[in-house]
Formats: structure tokens, C-alpha cells, sequence
């Protein structure tokens, strides 16, 4: 054991703990109490962990109210000398206002200086500088001294805020650095002299493999005991003593939205203005909690209520309202929305998150609901609120912070101006009634010819293969012997015995020419019914209207409902204005005279302007009442964690949570058996039962998924069209099943030129050649990735060679063009930071691992470089830590135009890694069904050419055939759904737009059953 941990308590620092509760596994209350116990154990033990010192300009560098600097000597916590240490006298204000406060104690060794920028401040240490030991521990008072000393009370850890500051979050690498402090025998086996050395090699190990510099020598039997005025960024040799982490009891304004200490009071049920877990019944929080998750049983409601489903709305219909096209997908997840206590929806980057959410929210302000909107990303949310619009029309407002409050009074004022008379909204609420209906009966139609043509598909094949086994269909069931029912009937009885069986048994010998075994007769059976389903779809088909009149009818709808909708939003959010004046007022006098939390009359509020927009950890702008909203809706809830959410559910009846599935949790700094601890205080019987709600390893998107995934079918954004389709085809591949359809036009891509070569910019730039090809790029290149303490690695050689490679890309793009560069360990992109920050680029190039890329808008890039780091002849344990990066669904999710591996194409690609599909000899052979192979066979026995799998900027098509008169593009149709039937349409039209080729798209059971005429209408439908 380290040396701080001899003969001492293990408990943690004062803190809020989870305390059990009786029956609290049984009851909605009992459970919402445990969990916010937990929750806000965990948020507060994270933010003592992750507490940076402040150095402010009223203070001296070494002293203040919140730290001070030990006196000079010999270290004593860390090194062993001693079982406490001596508080100085100057040190009794940090002492006081702890014990004032109720904030824990820390106790550091040795102190960097952390500088605002990446190239050190301007020699005045103010708010922007922080100090962080590199070494910390938790201390407490010892009592009974006469005067103030301090012990250790928990073990020695590398500073996990100083971590988080350089880039290091994955729990893998803190568990390394943590173990190359822990590492050692006990000092009681060893000299103090002996200790001190370890001590001073381990933290100068730690500081070189942090790239911190030293600014003193880390000696830690000769500390100093102040720190320099003119501040200078690095490591020195001065222990400190400092209060970490939030008040226990802050003042009212301390407590403002998006601050820890307004987090803690929003999961706090004992506190003034804090949740009341016995009101949550009826909430989207109760939803989340209620029933077992991964049994497979349903979930049952509590006693004496009912069971809680789609009957959580009083109406069945729901009538979406869309700025834009609305697809199936969308609707899904809109009616789940409006029905369910709580939905979860799958999300990936470029599916038009932002779409559903708009969608959502237009249609919550139809149905005279309210509706808030709650982001972890700060430029989505303000994307969402510019697309809604201003008053007097439609219009989200924005709160949570105070500059906010200003755009609240301009938006009111101008709405209090609006005329009092209501407009009448029966015949607008009449057309979108009748116009969704259209809608929604062309897709049934639709629907039906897809699923009569997968039908048809499934039935050729099975009477190709009973053709193949000698029993032909139409040799069988002539006019003259009988329709197929008719043999069907016969065969059955035939299979009976007695003299019934033997007639019908003598007719099929005698008619049919087949001798009637049992086996020949089961075989009949079969035959029979399968030709009898054949020509009854068939004979459907023909009766079914054409599909070019039905997408018509669609397109003509959809149109309509999207006027119908917009005069029928306009009209609620009129009347709303008109006869919600005096809230409006009551609103305007609280924000304008009164210095308050903003919460009088928002209630009353709400039925004027229904929908609001809030930062995910900023809900304590809004009142902590219980169902507050009709509906809140969660963008990106792959980057929250389910204690900044749960306030949320809390203050909705229901919720749509959307996210991305491929993305990692937020990261955490508590050690995982501290999150343990706290776990299975709060409810051994219960919360190990629901893994997925703890507060490290899961994000809120897991959590509501795993919640509902036991009553409803998975939801899903299913249509890409933000990435190069060659990147979104790989993304869709590796990282969500390939149930992605990527529909993205080149033309919409940022454009990517080059210069020049003379440099003569008045010449016009040339496009790049912006095909499949160009947009995945290998770098080949081999170099030695070598280990570094803390289970990571860096690969000097291949850093220098993304360098060239950025020089390059940096004079041949345009400015506006962004550029990330990501690698799998921290210090393979720390130093490929250095290197860009060197070169002195002209434009801002992104560089880090997963957290640098994290959300859809500020995470994107135009052009992503990635660093693998390993190569041929890297530890296993590098190469399963890289091989299993979640930095490569970043890479492949995060990137628009132009995807560059620069690294030993050869390892990587005998990987199972996403890169492998990356290096150009790795190609994924697809498999080829048996109606393009007839298909491809047929026209090659005609002697027409014909390639496979054309590609045209990164769009597919099945065939291309020379016909002599010109190439021909050919996509099979096996549609199950009217949804695939659409997107196989779209996309032939695009193909065709892409490549100057006409494009046919082929029913697959009519390759099966007849591809002669098929050959011939494609070699010479122009004729």
C-alpha cells in the first residue's frame, strides 16, 4: 500500500452519502429517493475529485481563502513521515471557512500551475490561472490537538482533475496511472530514505509522462513554501493544502442553472426548492423506473393502478406537424412521443436529429401541449431555436443563463402587442386532419406493393428450387388438369385413408402422371400451395393501381400537410398570444423588476408560450414541479449522464430521449470501486438489478433504451444525408448494424479544391475528383509505436508524417474547410498537438481523441486524418486497446468530405478493426443473391457486358450493362416495406443524375421467374 494509507479509516471526505431506505426497491417514492441520493453522492464526490484551484488576483499566489501553501520542509502524507501534518496558523482561514462551508479538505504534492492558454498567461496570476497537485488525497482534522493537524483519510490517487485537463479520461488509463502510484511494498518494509526516492521517482515518471515541465526539482524532503508571483506554468515543488468541491449548504445565487451546486439542489429532496419523489407518479421519471429491465418480462404497474402503455394519452391518433417531408421513421417516432411516457429514438450523426425535433415540437404546440427542448450541445440547441422562428410566430424561447433573459423580455413585449381576438382554428385543424389522412393512405398503398413484391420474390424462389427438384408449376396445374386449390384439396385428402383416400389417390396417378407415395404427396401439398399464393399475388399485382399515380398522390400530399400544418401552427400560437395577455405582463414584471430565480407565473406562462429551450444541465432555470411539461425532448443523449437528466423527467409527464448508440458514455474520474460504494448504499437489491442507470459507464440514452427496450421495438433515424456516401456506408456497416440508408447527394458536400500550382490565385480552383475512392485514403506508412506508463502508447515517426500530411491538406483546401486529426491514446494526439501548434496552420485543426469530436455540430469535420499510433510489432495489450477505440466510430461518424488513415496499412489490416475495411486490398465482398446472379447470368449468355457493383461518388448500383447503344444502370427492387420501395426509386434517380446513365430498377421475383423479358426490356426498352 502506499505510503498515506497506513493505519488509516477508509472512509471517504465529507460528502453527501446515499443512506438506505426501507422498501425503497418497492415504491415509485421509495426508488426516486434512492436514486437521487446516489445520484448527487456521485455528482458531488466528482466534483471534489475534479476541483481545480483558483488563483485570483485578490490573493496571493500561495494563500487564500480556498488553499494554502504548507511551509517549507520535508513532505510528510506522501513520503510516510509522519500519520499527520501541522496545520500553520496562516492556514486557519482555509480551515474556517471548511468548516463555514461544509467543503471537504485536500491535501496536495507538488503543485503545477496550470496557465489559461496553451503558451502561458501574460505573467499576471488571476481567475484564468489554476493550480492542481499533481498528488492528492483526502484529509480531515485530527480532533483532540491543541493545535490544528491534519490525516490522511483516503488513498494516495493521481490528481484526476490534472488529468482531465491534459486529455485523459479513459478509465483504462487512469487505472494505469493510478497503479504506477500504488505500485510498491508498504514503507513499513522499507527505509523512509527508500520511500522518499519512490516517491520522487513516481511523481517525476507521472510529470514526464503528462508532459508537464519541472519548474523546481521535486525534492520531497526539501519542499518550498510558496509559489513564484510571476507564474510560470509546470510543476513545483510545494505542497498545498486546499478546500475542493461545492459548498454543502450554498447561498440561493450559488445555485444557479448549469453550476454543480444547482445540479446537487435539483437532486436534492430535502432541499427547499428540490424534487418531491412522492409526486413523480405520472412522470417520465416514473416510467424510467418502473418494472425490471432485461428479464423479458412486461413491466407491471404499481399497485393499484393500471398498467401504463400506449393508453397513456387520452386520443390514439396523432396528426404530426412537419416543416418538412415527414418519413415513416419520424412519424414512429413522433407517435411514440405523443403516447408514451417515455421514448427513446436512435440517432446517428446526419439523420436529421434536428428535423425530429423541430417536428416534435410544432406538433406538441398543435396538440396545445407544452414542449421543452434540452441539449448538451450548446450550438444544436441554438440551431433548433433559430429554425422555430420569432415572434409573433412561431418560436422557442431560450433560458437557463442570464443573458438569455434580455431576448425573453424583447420576445414577450412583442407578443403582448399581438391582437386579442382568437382566430378560429376548426378549419385549419380540419385540412391537416384530412390532409395527414392522404398522407398516410398512400403509404399504406405503397406499403402494400412492396410487401406483395417481397412476396413474389420469396415465392419464385421456392418454385425455382421445386423446378430444380422435377416438379414444375405450370407443367402441373394446366387448365385442363386444374387450378393448384383444386390439387391442393385432393393432395390433402389423399394423405387420408379409407376409399376416400384411394379415389383422389388414383386421380393424381391417373391426371397428374405422379405416383402418390407420402412423400410425393406431402411434396404435391407444398408444391400446391406455394403456386396457389404465387398466382394469388399476381393476380393482386394487377389490381393494385400504378406506382408512378401513387407517388404522386404522396408527393401532393405531403406537400399539403405541410401548408396545413404551418396555418394550423400559426393559428394556435395566435390564439395562444391573444388571450394569454396577462400572463404575459405578470412574466414581464417578474423579469423586469424582480431579482429572482425567473419561476413566479411560469405556469401560467406555458399556456402562452408552450415551448422552451434549456442546456441539459441548466434545468434549474425552470420551476422543480413535477410534470411541469406536457413533453421534453433530450438532443444528444449520448453526451449526458442520467443525473443531469433526471431532473428533467422529473418535470415532464413525458419524454423523448434521442441519441446515438455508437457513441461512448461520458467519461467519469471516480475510481469504480468509490462509484461501487456508492451504488450499493443506495439500493443493493435494486440498482444491481438496473446496471444501466449507473452514474459511470452508461450514458442517459442507455439508460432510457434499456428502459423501454422491454416494452417497445426499437425507434430509429434510418436516412443519412450529411457524409460522403463511401464514410456513411462504412459507418452504417461498423457501427449500426447497416441499417443506416445513406441518401447523401454529392453536390450538398463541402466542396473540396485544390490550388493552383503556381499559385495563382486568380485562376478558377478545380473540383477534386470527388469519388468513393478519394473520400477513404490510406497513408501508408510503418513506424515504432512505443509503450508509455499508464496502458497507452505514442508513434513518434507516424506523428511526423500526419504533420506533412496536414501541410499539405492546409495549402490545397479552402480556408473555410475544417480539419480534425484523431488518434487512439492521449499521448499520441498530445504530441501531434504540439506539432500543429508549431507549424503555425492558417486555419484552427481540431486534435485529440473521442472528447475533442463529441456532438453533432461542434464535432464534425470536414476532413478527418487518423492516427492508428500502433504498427507491426506494438505490446497486445496496445493493440487490443486500439483495436477496440471507440475513436474509429468517431472517426467514422464525425466526418464529412474526406476520411485519411495515415499508419501500417499492412497490420491493420489483418485487424477486426473498422480500419481494416479501410485499406484498399480489404474490400467486403457482399453476397449476391440468386436473383442477381440469374439476372447477371442471363445477360451475359446474350453477350452483353456487364460490370458489378458500379460506383458513382460513392453510390451503388447492382449492374451496369453495355447495351451498344450506351450504358444502362440496374438496381433489383427486394423492398419489404413502401419505405424501402421510395428510397430504391430515390435512388436511381440519383444514380442517374450522378452518372448520365438511365437507371431501371427490377422486381427481384421477375429475374427469378422470367429473365429473358427482363434482358430484353433492359438491352432494348428504348427501341
Amino acid at each position: 500500500m502506499p505510503p498515506a494509507t497506513r493505519s488509516r479509516p477508509a472512509a471517504a471526505t465529507p460528502a453527501p452519502q446515499p443512506e438506505p431506505h426501507p422498501g425503497h426497491h418497492r415504491t415509485t417514492d421509495g426508488r426516486v429517493r434512492a436514486l437521487l441520493d446516489y445520484y448527487r453522492a456521485c455528482v458531488h464526490r466528482e466534483a471534489v475529485v475534479d476541483h481545480l484551484i483558483e488563483l485570483g488576483a485578490a490573493d496571493t499566489p500561495s494563500a487564500s481563502s480556498g488553499h494554502h501553501c504548507l511551509p517549507a520542509g520535508a513532505e510528510t502524507l506522501f513520503s510516510g513521515a509522519a500519520e499527520d501534518l501541522r496545520i500553520p496558523a496562516e492556514a486557519d482561514g482555509v480551515l474556517r471557512a471548511a468548516r463555514r462551508h461544509g467543503r471537504p479538505l485536500r491535501y496536495g504534492y507538488p503543485v503545477v500551475l496550470l496557465a489559461p492558454g496553451a503558451e502561458g498567461g501574460d505573467g499576471v496570476i488571476d481567475s484564468r490561472w489554476h493550480a492542481a497537485p499533481l498528488l492528492v488525497t483526502d484529509v480531515e482534522l485530527v480532533p483532540g490537538t491543541d493545535e490544528p493537524r491534519v490525516r490522511a483519510v483516503s488513498a494516495p490517487d493521481v490528481n484526476p482533475a490534472l488529468l482531465r485537463r491534459v486529455g485523459i479520461t479513459d478509465p483504462e488509463e487512469l487505472a494505469a496511472l493510478r497503479a504506477v502510484l500504488r505500485h510498491g511494498s508498504p514503507e513499513g518494509d522499507r527505509p523512509h530514505d527508500a520511500v522518499v526516492l519512490d516517491l520522487e521517482a513516481k511523481v517525476r515518471t507521472l510529470l514526464t509522462r503528462l508532459d508537464i515541465d519541472r519548474v523546481d526539482d521535486i525534492v520531497p524532503h526539501a519542499t518550498r513554501g510558496t509559489l513564484p508571483r510571476s507564474p510560470r506554468a509546470g510543476a513545483h515543488n510545494v505542497a498545498v493544502l486546499f478546500r475542493a468541491g461545492p459548498d454543502e449548504h450554498p447561498a440561493g445565487d450559488e445555485e444557479r442553472p448549469g453550476t454543480v451546486a444547482g445540479l446537487l439542489a435539483d437532486l436534492d429532496p430535502g432541499h427547499r426548492d428540490g424534487p418531491r419523489p412522492g409526486q413523480a407518479e405520472g412522470t417520465a421519471l416514473e416510467a424510467l423506473l418502473e418494472g425490471e429491465v432485461g428479464t423479458g418480462a412486461p413491466r407491471t404497474a404499481p399497485p393499484g393502478r393500471a398498467a401504463r402503455g400506449s393508453e397513456a394519452t387520452r386520443d390514439d391518433s396523432v396528426l404530426p406537424v412537419a416543416d418538412g417531408r415527414l418519413s415513416e421513421a419520424q412519424y414512429a417516432i413522433l407517435r411514440s412521443a405523443m403516447r408514451e411516457h417515455l421514448t427513446t429514438a436512435a440517432a446517428p450523426p446526419g439523420t436529421g436529429m434536428a428535423d425530429l425535433i423541430d417536428a416534435a415540437v410544432r406538433t406538441a404546440v398543435v396538440a396545445n401541449q407544452s414542449v421543452l427542448v434540452a441539449a448538451a450541445e450548446e450550438r444544436l440547441l441554438d440551431r433548433i431555436v433559430r429554425r422555430a422562428g420569432e415572434a409573433p410566430d412561431h418560436l422557442i424561447l431560450r433560458t437557463g443563463h442570464a443573458d438569455h433573459r434580455t431576448r425573453e423580455i424583447r420576445t414577450l413585449e412583442r407578443l403582448v402587442e399581438q391582437p386579442a381576438a382568437p382566430p378560429d382554428l376548426t378549419p385549419y385543424n380540419g385540412s391537416l386532419r384530412d390532409d395527414w389522412s392522404r398522407v398516410d393512405s398512400a403509404w399504406k398503398s405503397i406499403d402494400a406493393i412492396a410487401r406483395n413484391g417481397h412476396s413474389l420474390a420469396r415465392l419464385a424462389e421456392q418454385r425455382v428450387e421445386m423446378i430444380g427438384q422435377g416438379w414444375d408449376p405450370d407443367a402441373l396445374f394446366t387448365p385442363e388438369h386444374g387450378d393448384p386449390g383444386y390439387w391442393l384439396r385432393r393432395a390433402e385428402r389423399a394423405l387420408g385413408g379409407g376409399f376416400v383416400g384411394l379415389a383422389h389417390r388414383s386421380a393424381i396417378r391417373r391426371e397428374l402422371g405422379v405416383e402418390p407415395t407420402p412423400e410425393n404427396l406431402q411434396r404435391l401439398c407444398r408444391v400446391a400451395r406455394i403456386e396457389l399464393d404465387w398466382r394469388t399475388a399476381l393476380d393482386r399485382r394487377r389490381r393494385t393501381p400504378m406506382l408512378a399515380g401513387l407517388l404522386a398522390d404522396l408527393e401532393a400530399a405531403q406537400a399539403c400537410h405541410r401548408l396545413s400544418g404551418d396555418s394550423c401552427l400559426r393559428s394556435v400560437v395566435s390564439r395562444r398570444a391573444g388571450q394569454g395577455r396577462q400572463a404575459l405582463l405578470t412574466r414581464l414584471e417578474t423579469l423586469n423588476w424582480h431579482h429572482t430565480t425567473g419561476w413566479p407565473g411560469f405556469a401560467q406562462l406555458l399556456s402562452v408560450v408552450p415551448a422552451w429551450a434549456v442546456g441539459v444541465r441548466a434545468a434549474r432555470a425552470l420551476p422543480p414541479q413535477a410534470g411541469l411539461f406536457d413533453l421534453v425532448v433530450v438532443a444528444g443523449a449520448e453526451h449526458c449522464r442520467m443525473a443531469e437528466v433526471l431532473p428533467l423527467l422529473y418535470r415532464a409527464k413525458r419524454a423523448l430521449v434521442v441519441g446515438d448508440p455508437a457513441q461512448p458514455a461520458p467519461p467519469t474520474l471516480l475510481e469504480p470501486a468509490e462509484e461501487q460504494r456508492l451504488r450499493g448504499a443506495a439500493g443493493p437489491t435494486w440498482l444491481e438489478r438496473r446496471p444501466e442507470l449507473g452514474y459511470a459507464g452508461y450514458s442517459a440514452y442507455t439508460a432510457c433504451a434499456a428502459a423501454t427496450s422491454a416494452r417497445h421495438q426499437d425507434l430509429w433515424l434510418d436516412e443519412h444525408d450529411r457524409s460522403h456516401p463511401t464514410i456513411a456506408t462504412l459507418a452504417s456497416r461498423h457501427c449500426y448494424g447497416g441499417r443506416i440508408a445513406v441518401t447523401t447527394e454529392p453536390e450538398n458536400l463541402p466542396a473540396l479544391e485544390s490550388r493552383p500550382a503556381n499559385g495563382d490565385r486568380s485562376a478558377p480552383p478545380s473540383p477534386m475528383v470527388d469519388s468513393g475512392a478519394r473520400a477513404v485514403e490510406w497513408r501508408h506508412f510503418s513506424g515504432d509505436c512505443e509503450p508509455v506508463p499508464g496502458a497507452s502508447g505514442i508513434n513518434r515517426e507516424e506523428a511526423y508524417r500526419v504533420a506533412v500530411v496536414l501541410q499539405e491538406l492546409d495549402g490545397a483546401l479552402p480556408e473555410e474547410t475544417a480539419i480534425g486529426v484523431i488518434a487512439p491514446f492521449q499521448p499520441q494526439w498530445a504530441l501531434l498537438r504540439r506539432l500543429v501548434r508549431r507549424q503555425g496552420f492558417r486555419r484552427k485543426i481540431i486534435v485529440g481523441g473521442t472528447e475533442e469530436f463529441r456532438g453533432e455540430e461542434s464535432g464534425a469535420v470536414d476532413v478527418m486524418v487518423v492516427s492508428p499510433a500502433v504498427a507491426a510489432g506494438a505490446p497486445a495489450r496496445l493493440v487490443d486497446r486500439a483495436v477496440r477505440s471507440p475513436a474509429w466510430a468517431i472517426a467514422l461518424t464525425h466526418t464529412r468530405s474526406r476520411l485519411i488513415v495515415v499508419g501500417d496499412r499492412t497490420f491493420w489490416s489483418d485487424t477486426d478493426s473498422p480500419l481494416r475495411d479501410l485499406c484498399p486490398c480489404t474490400d467486403p465482398v457482399e453476397e449476391e443473391s440468386a436473383a442477381l446472379g440469374g439476372l447477371r447470368s442471363a445477360l451475359r449468355a446474350r453477350g452483353a457486358p456487364v460490370t458489378q457493383r458500379p460506383s458513382f461518388h460513392g453510390h451503388q448500383a447492382d449492374l451496369c450493362v453495355d447495351t451498344g447503344r450506351g450504358p444502362v444502370l440496374v438496381l433489383l427492387d427486394h423492398a419489404r416495406s413502401g419505405l424501402e420501395l421510395r428510397r430504391l426509386l430515390a435512388h436511381g434517380e440519383l444514380l442517374t443524375r450522378l452518372s448520365g446513365h438511365p437507371t431501371v430498377c427490377v422486381p427481384a421475383w421477375r429475374c427469378l421467374d422470367d429473365p429473358s423479358s427482363v434482358v430484353d426490356e433492359i438491352l432494348h426498352g428504348g427501341d
